[in-house]
C-alpha cells in the first residue's frame, strides 16, 4: 500500500474503497489495520517494513522523510525517519547502496553533519529481499 500511495497508484479512497467493497473477505482484518498504517512517504520497501516493525515493538511512529534544518534554517538532510522530540533520526538502508566509495563518503559527511546538530543518528540495513529466506 505504501508504493501505491508513494507511486500515486493508488490514493487513501481507493484503498478505503476496495475495503469497503470486500468487507466480508478472509484477511480482510489485517488489509484493514495494513491500510491505516500505509504512508506515502515510505520510499522503499524496508523503510515500510521498519516502520510496521517499530509499531510491532511498541515504538512510537516516527515522521517519514523528515527534514533536518540547522539552527539557521537551512537544510541539513533529510531523514528515513525522524523523533524531533527525541533528538534521534533513523536510516535504513540496503547495503547495496553504499558500494560507491563515493555514496559511502558523501553519507558520512552528511551523518556527521547531523550529528553535529546533536542528533543521534541510529541506522540499520536490509540484507535480504523480502520473501527471500535463508535456510
Amino acid at each position: 500500500m505504501d508504493f501505491a500511495l508513494h507511486e500515486q497508484l493508488a490514493t487513501e479512497s481507493d484503498i478505503s474503497a476496495v475495503l469497503m467493497k470486500c468487507w466480508n473477505w478472509p484477511g480482510i482484518r489485517a488489509a484493514s489495520d495494513a491500510a491505516a498504517l500505509a504512508d506515502s512517504r515510505s520510499e522503499s520497501v524496508l523503510e515500510s517494513v521498519s516502520r510496521l516493525k517499530l509499531v510491532q515493538f511498541d515504538i512510537e511512529c516516527p515522521e517519514p522523510q523528515q527534514l533536518v534544518r540547522d539552527q539557521g534554517g537551512q537544510p541539513v538532510g533529510r531523514v528515513d525517519f525522524g523523533w524531533a522530540e527525541l533528538g534521534v533520526v533513523g536510516e535504513a538502508d540496503g547495503l547495496g547502496k553504499y558500494a560507491e566509495h563515493e555514496v559511502l563518503t558523501a553519507e558520512k559527511i552528511r551523518q556527521e553533519s547531523l550529528e553535529q546538530l546533536g542528533l543521534v543518528v541510529v541506522r540499520w540495513v536490509g540484507t535480504r529481499s523480502p520473501g527471500v529466506h535463508n535456510s
